[in-house]
């Protein structure tokens, strides 16, 4: 009887434990399945980072890569195999490693949300050359909500910094074409306004010198008129400029028909009586009558000559013996027209505004004179540069193409 029961309790035993080993087994298939599906499943995660353009990355809290997609080879030049287990710093700029750094500290004490952080930050390729790229960082949290990575996300973004720079010019490109057409119309306004109360004054000038003249002892009279009318041509001279700011430099140069030579004598017939009470010499080339029987309209070129001669008087300040030289030359179809003075150059910090609109070191300039003179020769395709040696004097380079005034004419 009593071996009986024994072997019933052992039945019951064996029966017991087929029943949990079948459990098991069906527990071991379902946790294959599940183990299969999760190797899908990361398999897939691998395969999407994989083709990511961005590198995908994760770093502990001591900042040491524990993980690096494979885009980091064509952003950064690295495998991922040497990035992992480096610090994260190995592929930052230093002042962007010093963000990230202070950003660890702050999670490591607790001071950060468990959130997503956007930086913008430099990376470094492996051949030491650095670009700009889009950081976005998440928090990788254990069961109990302890922070124990971090994934981030890197995108290159010089393209979009290279487009952004160009946004930025053509913003800028428009301001100062805004600038410059609010200058026509000041310029218009103003030379209207002016040139009439000087052309009166001009005519009665010119009637108190006829009158004059049919006194005797009236020579220190007669001098002052005259050199009064010298400065009323001279201001005269300042409205026309600012009258021919808002034309185009085609219909100034229609305005004349005449021959280079006549124009160049009209020039330093012009100039020189001014150049001499500035005590400055005007040395022309002699080939410059040739030089500029290329062009086939001249009042465009009167223009620029005018305003280089005058700048250069102006800079002579008075200053006993000093030159202007003014050059001519044709080189490869171009027309090549060179000014160089003696009269002291031009501050470095100064060379890259010379040709803005109003910018002037004179306290009575108008600063549209070099203005006026590049935006002359670009209409034709040419263009104005400067060399200066401070204490020294200035060169002007004026280059154009030959018979470019056929562009703007017809």
């Amino acid at each position: 009887m009593a071996e009986a029961g024994e072997f019933h309790r052992q039945l019951e035993k064996i029966k017991s434990l087929e029943a949990e080993n079948k459990r098991l087994r069906g527990e071991l298939v379902l946790a294959e399945k599940l183990q299969q599906r999760l190797s899908s499943e990361e398999s897939r995660y691998h395969s999407l980072i994989d083709c990511s353009t961005d590198v995908v990355w994760r770093i502990n809290l001591d900042g040491i890569f524990t993980f690096v997609s494979k885009a980091v080879e064509e952003m950064g030049g690295y495998s991922p195999e040497e990035l992992t287990g480096k610090s994260f710093s190995v592929f930052l700029e230093e002042n962007s490693a010093q963000k990230v750094f202070k950003s660890l500290e702050k999670r490591n004490k607790g001071v950060l949300e468990n959130k997503s952080y956007f930086f913008e930050l430099t990376h470094m390729r492996k051949d030491g050359s650095k670009f700009p790229c889009e950081v976005r960082t998440y928090p990788v949290l254990n069961s109990a909500g302890d922070v124990i990575e971090i994934q981030g996300f890197s995108r290159d973004i010089t393209d979009i910094k290279a487009a952004e720079e160009r946004l930025d010019l053509y913003r800028e490109q428009v301001s100062h074409t805004k600038r410059l057409a609010m200058l026509v119309t000041i310029s218009a306004t103003v030379a209207h306004e002016l040139n009439q109360p000087l052309t009166v004054i001009r005519l009665l000038l010119q009637d108190c010198l006829l009158e004059l003249s049919k006194v005797g002892n009236c020579e220190k009279v007669i001098e002052d008129i005259n050199d009064s009318l010298i400065e009323v041509q001279k201001e005269s001279m300042v409205i026309q400029r600012f009258r021919d700011v808002s034309k185009p430099s085609y219909d100034i140069a229609k305005e004349y028909q005449g021959d280079s030579g006549r124009i160049l004598d009209k020039i330093v017939g012009l100039m020189s009586k001014t150049a001499r009470r500035s005590n400055m010499q005007l040395i022309i080339s002699s080939n410059m009558k040739e030089v500029l029987s290329c062009l086939d309209k001249s009042c465009d070129i009167e223009q620029v000559f005018f305003i280089l001669i005058e700048n250069a008087i102006q800079a002579a300040g008075g200053q006993k013996n000093r030159q202007l030289k003014i050059n001519g030359y044709i080189e490869d179809d171009m027309i090549i027209l060179t000014f160089t003075d003696d009269c002291g150059g031009i501050e470095q910090s100064y060379i890259d505004k010379v040709f803005e609109p109003f910018f002037t070191t004179k306290s009575d300039g108008t600063g549209l004179g070099l203005c006026i003179v590049k935006r002359i020769l670009e209409v034709v395709g040419g263009k104005i540069s400067v060399e200066s040696r401070p204490g020294d004097g200035t060169t002007f380079f004026v280059k154009m193409p030959i018979n470019a005034y056929n562009v703007g004419g017809a």
